[in-house]
């Protein structure tokens, strides 16, 4: 050991330094600690296992949250890295190797010092580093992205990779330091550059405090940069069928464009690249004590990268070693991104026609038909939200294989719904070349498969639950709790009479009815009758009818409203097709009484 070092430990308050004593400064579970083997003043039992020994505070620091979206593990391309894992936007890398800092703490700092050390000590174990690639495709009239893919034939559009940022990476330890700092791009992984002749800790490679808590106190911020070479980036020539570009633009800003011209209909999957590069850690801490000839306060450590040299004789986690060793490079693999877009005329196909069951019980398959047509004669394929709580609308069920226009498809929810209720199924089209259409909404009751005198509620909130207890109950299997109006003591029709037999309105205790529910007329008009597709119309009906109504309205787009009220109207949803609207009342002792009215599309005219 040098005598420097030891004059070192003795302003460190270290007591009985014995020849044997090693006190060096070397990255712990997430940062530095003190590490001491047969020293009085710190653990005798001390060992090195990730995690560190002795008495230590540590403030751990922002995590930045970055998840590879769906990532897929290839064989690792170089020897020194066991695994990479390729995400959509985003390369994985996992280093087997533990990295070693060189340690000159006490040569001072000017950039001289870059090229000798006192010894070297383990200070980094198995990182896990994260590359992030940021790249977007542009409308090049409005600047907005393109989320969805879907782009018009002729449209100008703008492919763009974003410029650099430290936030493109991050990384943490499984070793000694194993907190989440950030990395920075840097011209072939050089370190960050000095500040009057002086090494800098940055923020964003802020990693762990360290606080030795006996004796003089012993305080340490440690930040260890990731350095990254930014990789040459292009577009992929072949990958850009279906699109006029012009050349790759490096801006002011730091982003490279190319602008392009959608020329083809169908899928275009341009696809942006970023060749293999490589990246190198440095170490350095902040002290804030003066030690006079050892440093002054502030910033200590080198801009010698990393090296990786092995483990000395005995496991020991450091060394007084002077020589230079290289720098251990990490090996990024090259990335390709592509990027899915469907190019259209702008044609779209029609909203789906439905024909969904208007009951079911819980937990029965329901299936729902569909079909639409393309006015250009493209295939279509079809998709429901299943999902009636979603305000936003998309498709859960997964779409159809591509059929001709006009082709019926069925899809299925084969559990159908785990609860009794009534739901709203909303279908839509897509052609071949990306156009979608709009939703179409059918509603399913879903009643329970447990009668309602023996399903443990209160259906008709009087107070009491199921048979025998409820009065409307006349068995267990009674599927309703109601108490019959020809038997529930009231006058419900109001003539001064109740009940069964004394009023004549009733035909048994068991009429739900107590007045005539007789209609003598019905009628229904659409106002208008002829539409623009995707509008709508209003439906105004009127009833003669004596006591309680039992009438329906319903059309054959599937809406449907239950008629409580003789007179009354109601606004249709958006009409895509030809619908009849029919006004259906049902009649004691009769057939139903109903009227119908038909609404039609108005036509359509292109100038050619």
């Amino acid at each position: 050991m040098s005598n420097k070092i030891f004059q070192w430990l003795k302003s460190l308050n270290v007591k009985k330094v014995s020849s044997i004593v090693i006190a060096v400064v070397v990255l712990g579970s997430t940062g530095v600690v003190l590490t001491a083997l047969n020293a009085a003043n710190f653990r005798s039992s001390y060992e090195i296992d990730g995690g560190g020994g002795g008495d230590y505070e540590i403030e751990n620091v922002r995590i930045p949250e970055i998840t590879p979206p769906q990532p897929v593990t290839i064989t690792a391309e170089f020897p020194d890295q066991s695994g990479i894992t390729q995400g959509a936007y985003t390369t994985t890398i996992q280093v087997q190797d533990t990295l070693w800092y060189a340690w000159n703490r006490g040569m001072g700092y000017a950039p001289s010092k870059d090229n000798a050390t006192n010894g070297w000590a383990t200070g980094l174990s198995n990182p896990n580093i994260t590359i992030g690639y940021d790249v977007r495709v542009l409308d090049a009239q409005s600047g907005s992205e393109i989320t969805d893919g879907r782009v018009a034939l002729n449209q100008n559009i703008v492919l763009k990779f974003e410029k650099y940022v430290s936030d493109n990476i991050f990384w943490f330890g499984t070793g000694y330091s194993m907190d989440s700092p950030y990395g920075a791009w840097s011209v072939n992984a050089a370190p960050p550059p000095r500040v009057a002749n002086r090494v800098t800790c940055e923020s964003k490679d802020y990693v762990v405090r360290y606080t030795y808590q006996s004796g003089q106190p012993l305080i340490f911020d440690i930040f260890v940069p990731f350095q990254v070479h930014p990789p040459e980036r292009s577009i992929v020539p072949a990958s850009l069928t279906g699109l006029t570009c012009e050349a790759l633009e490096q801006k002011s800003d730091g982003t490279l464009q190319m602008p392009c011209r959608v020329t083809a209909e169908g899928v275009l999957t341009p696809t942006f690249k970023f060749e293999q590069t490589y990246g190198k850690f440095y170490y350095r801490y902040n002290d804030n004590r003066d030690l006079g000839e050892f440093g002054n306060p502030g910033c200590h450590g080198n801009n010698i990268a990393m090296a990786k040299i092995g483990t000395p004789a005995g496991g020991a986690v450091a060394n007084s070693e002077s020589t230079m060793h290289p720098a251990y490079v990490v090996r990024i693999p090259a990335k390709e991104i592509p990027i899915e877009l469907i190019a259209g005329t702008g044609t779209q196909p029609s909203t789906p026609i439905l024909n969904c069951p208007s009951t079911v019980t819980v937990g029965s398959r329901i299936e729902v038909s569909l079909s639409s047509t393309d006015p250009a004669n493209n295939q279509v394929r079809y998709g429901i939200d299943w999902d009636t709580a979603n305000p936003t609308r998309e498709v859960t069920s997964g779409w159809t294989p591509y059929v001709s226009s006009g082709t019926t498809q069925t899809l299925t929810k084969t559990g159908g719904y785990t609860s009794a209720g009534t739901y709203e199924i909303f279908a839509q089209s897509q052609n071949s070349v990306g156009q979608y259409s709009g939703w179409r909404m059918c509603r399913v009751t879903v009643t329970s498969n447990t009668p309602a005198c023996s399903d443990g509620l209160d259906n008709n909130n009087n107070g009491l639950i199921d048979y025998p207890n409820d009065p409307g109950c006349s068995s267990a299997g009674d599927s309703s709790e109601a108490v019959a109006q020809c038997s529930d003591g009231i006058d419900n029709d109001g003539n001064g009479l109740i009940d069964y037999p004394e009023d004549t309105g009733c035909s048994s205790a068991l009429d739900d009815i107590e007045g005539d529910n007789t209609a003598q007329s019905v009628s229904l008009a659409a106002d208008p009758t002829r539409v623009k597709r995707d509008t709508r119309t209003t439906l105004t009906w009127t009833v003669s009818q004596g006591g309680a109504l039992d009438c329906t309205l319903s059309g054959t787009n599937n809406d449907s409203w239950q008629i409580t009220t003789q007179t009354g109207s109601v606004q249709s949803s958006p009409i895509l097709d030809e619908t009849t609207y029919t006004l259906r009342c049902a009649q004691q002792n009769r057939s139903p009484l109903s009227t119908s009215v038909v609404v039609k599309i108005l036509p359509t005219f292109q100038e050619f």
